[in-house]
């Protein structure tokens, strides 16, 4: 179990989904109708228009191209070499048109360039803009459509096919954050990680973008390739530019767990605790941060147990031979009791610990009494705690031993109690500590209170 305090993760681009909106633009149909009744003293550029209007768009590029042959510096020879490029782009599969709008693209750049300096003021100069806002808008709006509300669940052709259309858009429009926000998603979720990073690294290095989530994406797709130095520079610059986000230090303090490094994620966060001791979020944090490391531990011991019982039976399973093998008994015995030290050692580091998160997180509710994250998670201590005692009785040969376990790991679930009932006295529509109350009452043979617990936890 992983805990989050402030950034509740979802679905991936649960929040973005949410979020956009279909771009509108209505001007290209009316742009082609406008040029197509306009005058000029280029013949070819007349003809250009002529076959705009009547949709022969290999017409258009040709005149257009003819009037580049005759006259390099005319605008509008390159503007309606994009129109006529992109017009036909537009009748072919989506798989076909980015590198059509990556050429037409450089006909309208060179199109604005001589306006610009020509200082031309035209039908075309002023249309052009918006021309290309509406191809980007119904590229984007394309793409946005294939994509479900909940994206991970959207089937792979549809996302390849959304693919294609994000990739035109950022192609005709590369200024735009909105699609590549998206892009970069649709590329991780089709398992290209190399272009997902490309896309959010010019997102957030060329485009500017100020939005963290980015950054989070991007150290997380950094990380998946185990590129941790990359994604510690990214997120210090993150913090450099928001040096008292604590969504950033608490992203930080995790790549600090993930990576091993334990005093750097404590020390990451116990310098907002020493700049503000009274902040019951810093308390929060720097709680539900050292649980974390508890809850990894907490993994290890499982695989020592896991391992203990293994042992254990192949023990039993030896000695019902009528010739044990002796020195395989030896062996396992060894191993047994190699583990059961280091059970012990790795036991006292979990005592530690959570002795220190529960120290700060009681102290967190002492200060903001309200938050339902603080009691909630004390909830989840002592439950993983008794959980912890039920592995230790599980694991034993001794049955005396395993009742006075039992009992232990009861007790705990009682003292959890308490702490769950606030949260969802404070919290009443958040399931989740219905569903660990309803999970405890059961243990404990609660039934009525179970029964309750349930229908709130919407099981």
């Amino acid at each position: 179990m992983v805990i989050t305090i402030f950034r509740k993760k979802t679905n991936i681009l649960q929040r973005k989904i949410m979020n956009i909106h279909k771009i509108k633009y209505f001007v290209l149909a009316f742009c082609i109708a406008v040029l197509a009744g306009c005058g000029t003293s280029d013949p070819n550029i007349e003809e250009a228009r002529l076959n705009l209007g009547l949709t022969n768009y290999e017409g258009v590029m040709e005149a257009a191209q003819e009037a580049i042959n005759e006259n390099p510096e005319n605008g509008d020879g390159y503007y309606y070499m994009g129109i006529g490029i992109t017009q036909k782009a537009l009748q072919m599969h989506p798989s076909e048109r980015t590198s059509q709008y990556a050429e037409a693209k450089e006909y309208f750049d060179q199109a604005k360039e001589l306006y610009a300096a020509q200082e031309v003021s035209s039908d075309e100069t002023e249309t052009l803009p918006d021309y290309i806002l509406e191809l980007w808008s119904q590229e984007h709006n394309l793409g946005i459509g294939l994509i479900s509300e909940n994206f991970e669940q959207t089937e792979e052709d549809s996302l390849v096919l959304a693919e294609h259309h994000l990739n035109s858009a950022v192609t005709i429009n590369p200024d735009s954050s909105l699609s590549y926000g998206i892009l970069y998603e649709v590329n991780y979720l089709l398992d290209d990680i190399d272009e997902a990073i490309a896309n959010a690294e010019k997102l957030i290095y060329e485009l500017g973008s100020d939005d963290l989530y980015n950054y989070y994406r991007l150290s997380y797709f950094y990380q998946e390739q185990d590129d941790y130095d990359k994604a510690l520079e990214l997120l210090d610059m993150a913090l450099e530019n928001n040096p008292e986000n604590i969504e950033i230090i608490q992203e930080l303090a995790n790549l600090y767990l993930t990576i091993g490094d334990t005093d750097k994620a404590l020390e990451t966060v116990q310098s907002l605790i020493d700049a503000d001791p009274e902040n019951p979020q810093y308390r929060l944090v720097y709680g539900t941060q050292v649980y974390q490391l508890v809850m990894n531990m907490d993994d290890q011991m499982t695989e020592y147990y896991d391992e203990v019982f293994d042992i254990n039976q192949e023990l039993r399973t030896e000695n019902r031979r009528t010739s044990p093998d002796t020195q395989k008994v030896q062996e396992l015995e060894q191993r047994l009791n190699e583990l059961n030290s280091q059970i012990d050692e790795l036991q006292a580091e979990i005592d530690e610990f959570s002795n220190r998160a529960e120290e700060e997180l009681k102290v967190a509710v002492e200060l903001d009494p309200d938050n339902p994250v603080g009691y909630s998670t004390l909830g989840i201590i002592y439950q993983n705690r008794a959980a912890a005692v039920f592995e230790r009785r599980n694991a034993t040969e001794d049955y005396e031993l395993a009742e006075q376990l039992d009992e232990e790991a009861r007790e705990l679930l009682h003292v959890a109690i308490p702490y769950y009932q606030k949260a969802t006295e404070l919290d009443p529509d958040d399931p989740e500590n219905w569903r660990s109350l309803f999970r405890i009452y059961t243990t404990l043979g609660m039934n009525e209170e179970a029964e309750a617990a349930q229908e709130k936890a919407g099981f």
